[in-house]
């Protein structure tokens, strides 16, 4: 990580609030920082986050180490679990473009430079195109699609609520404003999809004595 491993401001010191959530300047600073290290450190190739080795971990940590001050064994557990998703997000990205990709010469050109080898990045290539993979990934897809949002802008709700103790009022209820209306609208279009809820509303309203009369 010769191009973000050192800083020209010194290490920064990283905030936590009292729910283990990095929070002000620094956090932000780190957010960006973690995404591009994790990509450039750990291959997608990796089959799970959770085979990650000691020597990934090692040059994980000491890079961050090197540009901000986190001493406490639980705020590096939280760093991690943060680099996981974001390096599993990114690795998500990937295969779709790999999917998309209109031939094996586009899909070659899409390997990332910590795959050591093409014959690495073909095996790659065959499994995330294979039909088994497919009918997992569409399982998957259907389930975070029946998922609710829960995020309060692309700042978080950690440092959303830091802003809102500092003063910032305002900022915190035009951001949260536009959530809270996306997941209400998602409620409203889940309800009447649901045949049950149809069935439900018609039975109510038969129920009315005077109902369908004038």
């Amino acid at each position: 990580m010769k191009s973000v491993a050192t800083s020209s401001e010194g290490r920064l010191p990283v905030k936590f609030n009292a729910l283990g959530q990095p929070i002000g300047k620094a956090s932000i600073s780190l957010s960006s920082f973690l995404g591009p290290l994790v990509r450039e450190v750990v291959p997608v190739t990796l089959p799970d986050w959770r085979k990650i080795t000691l020597g990934m971990k090692e040059v994980l940590w000491r890079s961050i180490q090197a540009r901000y001050i986190v001493d406490k064994e639980w705020k590096k557990n939280y760093i991690f679990q943060s680099m996981g998703d974001l390096w599993r997000a990114s690795k998500s990205r990937l295969v779709a473009k790999v999917k998309k990709a209109p031939n094996e010469h586009e899909r070659l050109k899409l390997k990332p430079d910590n795959i050591k080898t093409v014959i690495e990045w073909r095996a790659f290539i065959k499994e995330k195109t294979s039909l088994e993979f497919q009918a997992k990934s569409d399982k998957f897809k259907e389930i975070r699609n029946k998922r609710l949002p829960h995020t309060c802008s692309r700042k978080g709700y950690a440092r959303l609520i830091d802003d809102m103790e500092g003063g910032s009022f305002l900022f915190l209820f035009i951001y949260c404003s536009v959530d809270i209306l996306l997941i209400a609208y998602t409620v409203l279009v889940l309800c009447v999809k649901s045949s049950g809820f149809m069935n439900y509303l018609y039975c109510s309203v038969d129920s009315f004595p005077n109902a369908g009369r004038r």
